[in-house]
């Protein structure tokens, strides 16, 4: 709406919703949680953190000729503004819709046709802490390849070792890529060193869960491996976590990846990964690098 022409910046509001509708961590919600929060995600709003600050409350009070309204007088629910506007955001993991615990929450899609917007959003955010947001470019024909290690400290996402699917895609892909394999906890990573590690991967494996939201700062043209828990959902069924989310981030191509029954993990459960699985997961890796390597 070109709203910020002539010097005009954006205020940021924290809106404090009734308790039943707080928003996952969230100030809110976990008061403990707000501060880490705030100090990850302030600065790709562009805002710095000596300068931000939650303690300042205000409400808006309906004026009518300059004084303030008796009680009595119908109130509007809108704040208008010749130059501003304001609302909730629409670039969220699935809006009002749940995570994808259970076969309902795959019934309907909240970012449908909003591609454009998260990327936009994504590129926003990258300009803001001063990370490239150019397309994928493979420099030197070298594949950079990205396992998150322990993303989550949910017992049945912990992935603390790629250590088997690595050595059979060193094994089977090494003399036909030439790949440059990187693992990382990404947690131990700053902000900004996070975003730049994404911001150059070619293909980035993880498992579902908050920790695989690194995810979005992925060049255009790059490629996501979620693993998904495929009993930890609603009755033993598969949770594919924010699948709405990953799953519309047009710029990158989003892959879902079972992990079957873990011994230890799932209560009942007697089997584990096969070697359709391990193969499965080396073939799509060459597909994935076929498709690279002609960009």
């Amino acid at each position: 709406f070109d709203l910020l022409e002539d010097g005009r910046r954006l205020i940021y509001m924290r809106y404090m919703l009734p308790p039943k509708l707080k928003l996952w961590a969230s100030c809110d919600w976990k008061v403990k949680e707000c501060v880490k929060m705030m100090e990850k995600f302030m600065p790709l709003m562009g805002i710095q953190q000596e300068t931000f600050s939650t303690i300042h409350n205000f409400t808006f009070t309906h004026v009518a000729n300059g004084l303030p309204a008796d009680d009595s007088v119908v109130k509007s629910k809108y704040v208008c503004s010749p130059t501003g506007t304001a609302g909730l955001g629409m670039a969220t993991d699935h809006g009002i819709d749940k995570h994808g615990w259970g076969p309902s929450d795959f019934a309907r899609s909240h970012n449908k046709n909003r591609a454009a917007s998260l990327y936009a959003f994504r590129n926003y955010m990258l300009t803001n802490i001063g990370v490239s947001t150019a397309p994928l470019k493979i420099v030197g024909g070298k594949f950079r390849i990205v396992f998150s290690i322990n993303s989550s400290s949910t017992g049945a996402r912990q992935m603390g070792s790629f250590d088997r699917r690595i050595k059979l895609l060193s094994k089977r892909l090494g003399e036909k890529y030439d790949l440059i394999i990187i693992t990382k906890t990404m947690r131990y990573l700053s902000l900004i060193e996070q975003a730049e590690l994404m911001s150059t991967a070619a293909i980035f494996v993880t498992v579902c869960g908050g920790g695989a939201v690194s995810a979005t700062f992925l060049p255009k043209g790059a490629a996501l491996f979620i693993f998904f828990q495929d009993e930890e959902g609603e009755l033993g069924t598969p949770a594919r976590l924010d699948w709405d989310y990953f799953n519309h981030l047009g710029y990158i191509r989003t892959h879902w990846l079972p992990r079957p029954k873990q011994t230890k993990v799932m209560p009942g459960s007697k089997l584990g990964p096969s070697e359709v699985d391990y193969d499965g997961f080396v073939r799509l890796m060459d597909q994935e690098l076929d498709i690279l390597s002609h960009l």
